[in-house]
């Protein structure tokens, strides 16, 4: 996986194409999916392909998390991309943000000094200092 020479164009086009779509599981809308739709768009490969359509609801999906062997969403994403110190995220790179869901957290993406986060109503933002893991999109 390798970012694309337009990736910057294409991750804004990923973020905006989600600045109002609100979060739902039932549809498919969630902050894993969103960051996968990112990644996808700035490289062409699709992250989460395999977990798609396999979950409907918060249970579902951490049913499947733990089916694949991970304690919670941070430790997916590390199975998958470099992790790196929060200071060191740059733009286009995935961020976690601890929470007091079953997940651990939520996943971002840094666009500069804050991170695109998917809220109930669409896309929102949130300061980069709330992340506690960043992971490297290559």
């Amino acid at each position: 996986m390798k970012r694309l020479k337009d990736w910057r164009t294409r991750l804004h086009e990923a973020v905006e194409a989600r600045r109002r779509v609100p979060f739902s599981f039932e549809a498919g809308v969630d902050c894993a999916l969103f960051v996968a739709d990112c990644i996808n768009a700035m490289t062409g490969k699709d992250p989460a392909a395999e977990f798609r359509g396999r979950y409907s609801s918060d249970i579902g999906a951490m049913r499947v998390i733990r089916n694949a062997g991970f304690a919670d969403l941070a430790d997916l994403v590390s199975s998958r991309l470099a992790e790196i110190a929060p200071v060191r995220a740059q733009v286009g790179d995935v961020a976690f943000i601890p929470d007091e869901s079953p997940f651990g957290g939520a996943l971002g993406i840094v666009i500069g000094e804050q991170v695109a986060c998917l809220h109930v109503d669409g896309i929102g933002s949130v300061p980069r200092t709330l992340m506690t893991r960043a992971f490297r999109v290559p």
